[in-house]
């Protein structure tokens, strides 16, 4: 820690800006409270930050009732074991106050813990370290554990547990905290922007984080997708966080380009946001939500892992009118109540079949009037589980549609309406010449007359087609009559 300290250029931090409030430890005897951040030299304050799984259980956290009482005291058998050890840390190495997001948030007060969670990302980038046990499902088991004999070999041991990188909200703090302290159940390791070290070896690393460069680099869009991709394999105890545990990214994003962040897309790269789909390894796991937390066309609104498609070169053929959302609360990042894209472009109607049966959630799908050249059939994908049913729209009126549903509810249909928003068209010559043609497949909004949802994607490969045919069908697209849609 002090070499650290005082020789590692890239961990200097720029900002010493304390978070709202803090746990005073002090030294061995003293009691525990909360205070705030901006008490004394707040340029000088140093913290550190507990980083943990919060899990299914019950423990201490501060309300708006006993937040006064915390101020006074925080009984110290009231507290779980995880963060008494925490707490044991940060006096062993003269740190005297705490972070810990259940005590330092207010947790029955949306307006605080709406503000206060936005701030997360600095909270972990400016603490003097963060602790980060590694076994823990939740707080109320110790990390500390018997050390080893230093005498024998050194082994490679796999850790047990649940690893702090497959907590969602772990990806914005690995990536702005300076240093870690990982307590796993084999020993201490030690990591910062210089040096990775652990009890039996040490070794240096390169000070570049490669996502951190890319969001302050010359196009911090291009990272976009790969970031979505690595925080949308990891868990979240609450799905309503899906959005806000990304917010101190997104925020980065937006001080780089200045452009209006739409439920997890960007209004300035919205095209090539919009081409994500759930990921082959995770397709099991996709799931719509029965609560709603993000419009349609944005992959918040699903569970599960989400990938891009990513080609070479595309030619788009459909220009953003608009797009907005509604939030929920202050934070441009965080939670949001509705949204919409409004896209100019080719829509075809189509009919698609669902099998319940098909966990891959791929299915079979004809166009009407059949483009001419194209199989009958063409395979599509959608994003979660579907069914045929009446939709009830804003407007009060009921009719029949194709819908996301919850995996349980997914029934089997056949030829039945969606519609096909031609997207892109790509070409690439790699091993041998293809040529790909990019839909958005939507049905009827659930909540919005005259609106659509989202409901998967469809990519026609054109190569196997032969050159007469194929240019034919794309003479076919370029004659058809553009429309205004707008997707909820």
């Amino acid at each position: 820690m002090k070499r650290c300290v005082e020789t590692h250029r890239a961990c200097r931090r720029t900002s010493h800006s304390p978070p709202t409030r803090l746990l005073h430890v002090g030294s061995t005897g003293d009691p525990t409270r909360l205070v705030d951040g901006d008490f004394g030299s707040s340029s000088s304050t140093s913290y550190a930050a507990l980083s943990y799984c919060w899990g299914g259980g019950s423990f201490v956290t501060s309300t708006r009732a006993n937040i006064a009482e915390h101020r006074c005291r925080i009984d110290w058998d009231a507290l779980p074991r995880a963060f008494q050890d925490a707490i044991v840390v940060c006096r062993r190495l003269g740190v005297e106050h705490l972070w810990v997001d259940s005590l330092c948030i207010i947790q029955d007060d949306e307006r605080d813990w709406e503000l206060e969670s936005s701030k997360m990302a600095a909270v972990y980038e400016n603490a003097t370290f963060v602790i980060a046990p590694t076994s823990l499902e939740n707080p109320e088991r110790s990390f500390f554990s018997r050390p080893q004999d230093p005498s024998l070999a050194p082994i490679i041991l796999q850790t047990g547990g649940k690893d702090p990188p497959t907590r969602a909200w772990a990806f914005q703090e690995k990536i702005f905290a300076t240093r870690y302290i990982w307590y796993t159940d084999a020993e201490v390791q030690w990591e910062c922007k210089e040096l990775v070290a652990c009890e039996c070896s040490a070794f240096g690393r390169d000070p570049v984080n490669p996502i951190l460069t890319a969001l302050t680099g010359v196009d911090p869009f291009s990272c976009w997708s790969d970031v979505v991709r690595q925080y949308t394999r990891r868990c979240l105890t609450h799905g309503k966080d899906r959005l806000p545990a990304l917010a101190g990214v997104a925020s980065r994003i937006q001080e780089q380009t200045g452009s209006a962040y739409v439920a997890g897309l960007w209004k300035d790269h919205l095209l090539q946001d919009l081409c994500w789909y759930p990921s082959d390894t995770q397709l099991r796991k996709a799931r719509s939500t029965t609560r709603f937390r993000a419009p349609s066309f944005s992959w918040a609104s699903i569970d599960g892992e989400v990938a891009f498609q990513s080609p070479e070169t595309a030619t788009y053929y459909v220009a953003v009118i608009d797009a907005q959302c509604m939030l929920k609360g202050a934070n441009p990042f965080g939670e949001v109540i509705g949204g919409f894209v409004l896209l100019e472009g080719l829509l075809l109607k189509a009919w698609g079949t669902s099998d319940s049966s098909m966990q891959d959630f791929i299915s079979l799908l004809a166009f009407s009037p059949a483009v001419d050249g194209w199989p009958n059939y063409v395979p599509w994908r959608h994003d979660v589980a579907l069914k045929y049913g009446p939709i009830g729209t804003s407007a009060g009126d009921s009719e029949h549609g194709v819908q996301r549903c919850m995996a349980d509810n997914s029934e089997k249909f056949e030829l039945k309406p969606v519609w096909c928003l031609r997207l892109y068209h790509s070409e690439c010559n790699n091993i041998w010449p293809m040529q790909t043609e990019e839909f958005l497949v939507l049905g009827l909004s659930k909540t919005v007359s005259g609106a659509y949802d989202r409901l998967g994607m469809l990519s026609i490969d054109l190569s196997n087609l032969g050159a007469r045919k194929t240019k034919r069908a794309l003479e076919w697209l370029e004659e058809g009559i553009k429309k205004t849609v707008k997707i909820t």
